[in-house]
Parts: structure tokens; C-alpha cells; sequence
């Protein structure tokens, strides 16, 4: 079996996944201990949310990294967006309701996948809720896409935002201005 990617990987975990719940570990990357069971208590409490963000380390290990923290509480997608959430578009970060992800996949031998799904996971969840518990930590690994500036990476980030831009300007309630 050849590598089929990372969208392969997380799409083929999302087929035969059979939980209330879905979230996503890259292979180069770790949790702080019990950041899963600090908040999976959360949406034990509360189980109308739809999708938990918690703190992610970005580029953990080079010069570049910094935390993201996100603000703790509820809101909806248009909140998301207007609060300029759409900046950190990673999957990793969430715990999703497993049915979210019905009927929806992430894109195959495309780069920025996760500009491509995220917005739309998050845009079909009722309650989304905001943790300061746990850390993941997104390493920053030489050799990886982040690292990778060529002219094909350059472009599909261009297209991978463009869409995103695009799919943003269609609903009326959102101002992506500035």
C-alpha cells in the first residue's frame, strides 16, 4: 500500500470511526498529558456542544512558535468568523461531534487541507465551545509543508485561502473587511 497522505489517513480514521466523538493527532506532533480527558469532561457536561477548541503550540521548537490560547467560552460560527477564527484553521486543536463529519472529507492530494474543511465543519456545528485546558503541541519539523517554500506550495496556499475567501464573501452576516 503506498502512502496515500495525510488526508487519506485522516479520511480512512473518519470511515470506520464509531464514537461520539472525532479529533486528529498528526504523527509528528503530541498532547499534554490529559489534555484529552480535562476536555472530554467538559462535553461529558455538556453535551450540546458540537465542537471543543483547546490550546495549540504552534511550530512548537523554532523560532517562529507561539501559543494560541483561545478565549474561553460559547459561539457560533458567525462569531468564529467575525472573531477572525478562520486565522487558525487547524484541525488538530478540536474535538468534533463524529456525525459533523457526515457526508464530509477532507480533500485528497491537495496541501492546506485543513483551510479547506475546517470552516465547513464548524459552519455545520450548532455550539462550538472554547477551552483553556491542554496544550497541542504542532511541531515544527524540518523537511515538513510548513518548512516547504517552492512554487507549488506557494500556490496551493494562494488557492486554499482563496477558496476560503470565497466561501467567507458568500454569506452577508460576515465581514472578512481588513
Amino acid at each position: 500500500q503506498n502512502n496515500g497522505g495525510l488526508s487519506y489517513a485522516r479520511n480512512q480514521g473518519l470511515r470506520i470511526a464509531c464514537g461520539d466523538y472525532v479529533t486528529f493527532v498528526d504523527s509528528d506532533d503530541y498532547l499534554a498529558p490529559n489534555t484529552y480527558k480535562a476536555n472530554l469532561s467538559i462535553l461529558d457536561e455538556n453535551s450540546d456542544i458540537d465542537i471543543l477548541e483547546f490550546p495549540v503550540y504552534v511550530y512548537y521548537g523554532s523560532k517562529k512558535e507561539y501559543k494560541y490560547i483561545p478565549k474561553v467560552g460559547e459561539l457560533t460560527y458567525i462569531e468564529w468568523v467575525n472573531e477572525r477564527g478562520f486565522k487558525s484553521c487547524y484541525v488538530c486543536n478540536k474535538i468534533y461531534r463524529r456525525e459533523l463529519w457526515n457526508n464530509m472529507r477532507f480533500p485528497e492530494g491537495r496541501l492546506f487541507e485543513d483551510i479547506l474543511t475546517t470552516p465547513y465543519i464548524i459552519e455545520k456545528s450548532g455550539k462550538i465551545y472554547r477551552s483553556d485546558v491542554g496544550m497541542y503541541y504542532y511541531c515544527d519539523r524540518s523537511g515538513s509543508i510548513s518548512n516547504t517554500i517552492t512554487k507549488d506550495v506557494k500556490t496551493e496556499y494562494i488557492k486554499a485561502n482563496l477558496s476560503l475567501y470565497e466561501k467567507l464573501n458568500q454569506n452577508k452576516q460576515i465581514d472578512i473587511s481588513v
